[in-house]
């Protein structure tokens, strides 16, 4: 489609959407044609405009400003959002052609894949603001709102495309929203877990890899043995039996004593917690601002990784060291745990953290700050008994 047909359709679907609708749906354009011609370019905004924000602002925390994200990790996010957008599409386009004849429409991927892509417009044009990582609060306003308009788009277009009945339209619109967002829940999780397993057979770690005792020295003169992930024995953070069944993620208000009310000398201002339980894939965590008195502030994280453990066997055994004028990035391992810092001079932002029983996470980040800081941070949580958890 020449560019100024794809501006002209642009402006139609978003301004004139019924009177759009019906050219769409008389067209005879081909499935293939359809995501070349428009999904491809028009879900590339987001990921793309993401990955140059990152790389010349870094990434915009609410209480913090911004922290500097190294271009490896923003690239490979741009990349995986890519391909889990482009994948959404097909999946909701199958769900529509699939739900037509319930709602007396009439199959036709081919029109299914149109109006997917059409009533996705909205949605990826706003994305565009994720040029300006400070404007992370707008873009979420703008993309609901945006998501809510894609959603009349699709309820608008599919009495035209899928033949349904104008008043079955609502309900196949919803019906289909919701079908597509269930599966693509399970789908990231599922791809997710698939990776970081198949990650671990490759690299030899599906099984007792270690039965070492790896001394952690949680603060001053403390000294604490980290237990193995299979839950018997001991073992290092890389070992254990990382890949042996399912893992119940801890309970959040198991979490939340490990941010007290006063931390590091800093008073907690801010505490939120989170538990995702997905079939067997299983994740919490509880985050919370620390604030001194002249407001700084720093953001302290502790995260089970539950059934993603296989993560910090990733970090384990990935070393890494990345320097320009402005910071760095590197992994290392601190008392036998993994750990990386990541420093941007600039705007004084650091990132620190620290993996514990090969199965906790916990990590401080904040601007202004320093490394030390964050460290200390990091220290002044309770990695002994945080380590003893189950």
């Amino acid at each position: 489609m020449p560019f100024q047909s794809i501006i002209e359709r642009a402006r139609g679907i978003l301004l004139a959407p019924r009177e759009t609708w019906p050219a769409i749906a008389a067209e005879p354009v081909s499935a293939p044609a359809v995501f070349s011609g428009w999904v491809l370019w028009f879900a590339a905004i987001g990921p793309l405009a993401r990955l140059i924000g990152w790389t010349a602002f870094g990434s915009w925390t609410p209480f913090l400003g911004n922290m500097h994200v190294a271009f490896a990790y923003s690239l490979v996010q741009a990349v995986l959002t890519y391909v889990l957008a482009l994948a959404m599409v097909l999946i909701m386009a199958f769900i529509v052609d699939l739900l037509a004849a319930s709602f007396g429409g009439t199959r036709n991927f081919s029109q299914a894949l149109k109006t997917v892509a059409y009533a996705y417009t909205p949605a990826w044009i706003v994305a565009i603001l994720g040029l300006m990582p400070t404007l992370a609060v707008l873009l979420a306003v703008m993309g609901l709102l945006a998501a809510g308009y894609s959603i009349y788009l699709l309820y608008v277009g599919l009495p035209f495309t899928m033949k349904c009945p104008q008043d079955r339209s609502a309900a196949y619109a919803a019906v289909s929203v919701v079908t597509a967002v269930i599966l693509s829940v399970i789908l990231s999780a599922a791809i997710t877990a698939s990776i970081g397993m198949l990650w671990l057979r490759s690299s030899g770690m599906a099984g007792d890899v270690s039965s070492l005792s790896a001394p952690l020295h949680a603060g001053p003169g403390a000294t604490i043995t980290v237990p193995a992930w299979g839950g018997g024995g001991q073992g290092s953070a890389t070992g254990g039996n990382a890949g042996n069944g399912p893992v119940t993620a801890v309970p959040v208000d198991q979490l939340k004593p490990f941010l007290p009310p006063t931390l590091n000398g800093y008073a907690r201002s801010h505490l939120t917690a989170n538990r995702v339980a997905i079939g067997s894939t299983q994740y919490s965590e509880v985050e919370a601002i620390y604030k001194d008195p002249a407001g700084h502030a720093v953001d302290v994280k502790v995260e089970d990784l539950g059934s993603m453990r296989f993560m910090a066997a990733i970090a384990a055994n990935t070393q890494f060291e990345t320097q320009s004028s402005h910071g760095y990035n590197r992994s290392m391992i601190v008392d036998g745990m993994p750990a990386s810092e990541r420093w941007y001079g600039p705007t004084q932002s650091g990132h620190y953290a620290i993996y514990v029983a090969g199965r906790f996470l916990v990590q401080a980040k904040g601007s202004p700050t320093s490394m030390a800081t964050l460290e200390t941070f990091v220290r002044a949580v309770d990695l002994k008994d945080l380590a003893a958890l189950k």
